[in-house]
C-alpha cells in the first residue's frame, strides 16, 4: 500500500513545501491557513472518479513508469507502473464504508429460540439453586438423574476442619 501511494504522497508533501515556502518567503499571506480533519472529510469525494482525480500524480507516474519500463525492457518499472496506476482504485475500495451486520442478524429464528431456551434454563438453575439453603452461592455439584439432587456443602464445619488440621499434624 505505502509503494502504491508513494507518487501521490510526494506529490502532496511536495506541494505543502513549495506552498509554505513561497508564503513565508514571497506573499506573507495565509500562513494559518488550515482545514480541520471535519472540514476535510466533508469536502471529501468519495466515488470512483474522483480518486483519479485527487490521485492525479499516481495516474501521471504509473504511465510515465509503465512506458518507460516497456521501452528500456525493466520489468520493475512496468509492475511499478500498474501498482500506481491501480493504486486510486485500492485507495476507494479500502475507504468504503463497512456495511456493520450485527450478530444478533446473522442468528437464525431456529437458534434464536434455541439460545433462549437454554438461557431460560441457566437462569432457572440460578433462581432455584443461589439461595439461603445453599448460603446464596451456586452448588459446586449439581447432578442430574431420575431425580435432580444438589449436592450441597455446610460452610459452618469449622469442627470439622479443625479435626482435618489436628490429624494433619500429629
Amino acid at each position: 500500500m505505502e509503494i502504491s501511494f508513494l507518487p501521490h504522497k510526494a506529490y502532496i508533501s511536495l506541494s505543502s513545501i513549495i506552498k509554505t515556502i513561497y508564503r513565508m518567503k514571497v506573499s506573507k499571506k495565509h500562513l494559518l491557513e488550515w482545514l480541520t480533519a471535519e472540514q476535510a472529510e466533508k469536502q471529501a469525494k468519495t466515488d470512483f472518479v474522483s480518486y483519479y482525480k485527487f490521485m492525479m500524480s499516481n495516474l501521471v507516474f504509473g504511465i510515465l513508469s509503465l512506458a518507460f519500463g516497456i521501452v528500456t525492457n525493466q520489468i520493475l518499472l512496468i509492475i511499478a507502473g500498474i501498482l500506481w496506476v491501480i493504486a486510486p482504485v485500492l485507495a476507494w475500495y479500502i475507504s468504503k464504508d463497512i456495511k456493520k451486520i450485527l450478530a444478533i442478524e446473522k442468528v437464525s429464528k431456529k437458534d434464536k429460540e434455541y439460545l433462549i431456551e437454554i438461557g431460560k434454563k441457566t437462569w432457572q438453575y440460578f433462581k432455584d439453586n443461589i439461595n439461603e439453603e445453599n448460603n446464596f452461592l451456586p452448588p459446586d455439584n449439581y447432578q442430574e438423574d431420575r431425580v435432580n439432587k444438589v449436592a450441597r456443602k455446610n460452610i459452618d464445619n469449622k469442627y470439622r476442619t479443625w479435626n482435618a488440621i489436628s490429624n494433619f499434624c500429629i
